[in-house]
C-alpha cells in the first residue's frame, strides 16, 4: 500500500523500495498474484521515470504471471500498459 501512495505522490526512489522488498517477500512466501503487481507497480515507476524499456520489462514480467494465472480482467490491463511503453 505505501508503495502506491509513494508512487501516486511520484516519490520513485521510495516506491521503488518499497515495492521492490514487497517483491522479494511475494517471492518467499510464493504469493505469485502480489508479485505481479509488484512488478506492474515497477513499471509504473519506470514509466513514470521516462524508462520505458525498463518500464516494459516489468510490465512483461507481469503479464506473463496473469497469464500463466488465467486473469484475464487483470491481464487486459497489463497488456494497455505494455502497449503504452512499447
Amino acid at each position: 500500500f505505501m508503495g502506491k501512495v509513494a508512487i501516486a505522490e511520484k516519490k520513485w526512489a521510495e516506491a521503488e523500495n518499497l515495492l521492490k522488498a514487497g517483491l522479494q517477500i511475494c517471492v518467499e512466501i510464493n504469493n505469485i498474484y502480489g508479485a505481479a503487481w509488484a512488478l506492474y507497480d515497477l513499471g509504473q515507476i519506470a514509466e513514470g521515470q521516462g524508462e520505458p524499456t525498463e518500464a516494459a520489462g516489468y510490465y512483461r514480467q507481469a503479464l506473463s504471471i496473469m497469464e500463466r494465472l488465467g486473469l484475464a480482467r487483470d491481464t487486459e490491463g497489463f497488456r494497455k500498459a505494455l502497449g503504452r511503453v512499447s
